[in-house]
């Protein structure tokens, strides 16, 4: 078994309403529960930022998938390399909405789980944390 994890950052075509956004988590969960992979999105009007694990082949045919998708554009692959355990094993697409009531409407709170995963690496937890600081400053 060859784990592996890929972070893109992108931008959203256009933004997405809370209602979208439901949808858009509950077609990543479904389909990565049957591709075996877990992860976390990140989203604000400007910006998507996804970690992707699972494994290698995998990993790779979503990121295929994911760079002819119209939902966005301007993909940027951050880190793309194999890892020891997973980070988000409990998780088919843990989610964070940057803006607004997301919390209120059952999704899930990540500003402080992100960087304590203690099966990243510390390069990996400081790039999620960067970028999430970032993306919360827009």
């Amino acid at each position: 078994m060859s784990l592996h994890h890929l972070i893109y950052l992108s931008t959203p075509a256009r933004p997405f309403s809370l209602q979208q956004l439901h949808a858009l988590l509950r077609e990543c969960r479904i389909n990565n529960e049957r591709r075996e992979l877990t992860g976390v999105l990140f989203y604000s009007e400007q910006h998507f930022m996804q970690l992707i694990e699972g494994e290698q082949d995998q990993v790779q045919a979503l990121y295929q998938c994911l760079q002819r998708d119209a939902r966005h554009t301007n993909l940027i692959k951050i880190a793309d390399k194999p890892i020891r355990a997973r980070g988000f094993a409990e998780w088919s697409m843990a989610f964070r909405c940057l803006e607004g009531d997301g919390a209120e409407q059952g999704l899930l709170d990540l500003e402080s789980v992100v960087v304590q995963r203690p099966t990243l690496a510390a390069a990996d937890a400081l790039l999620l944390e960067t970028m999430r600081q970032r993306l919360l400053a827009e």
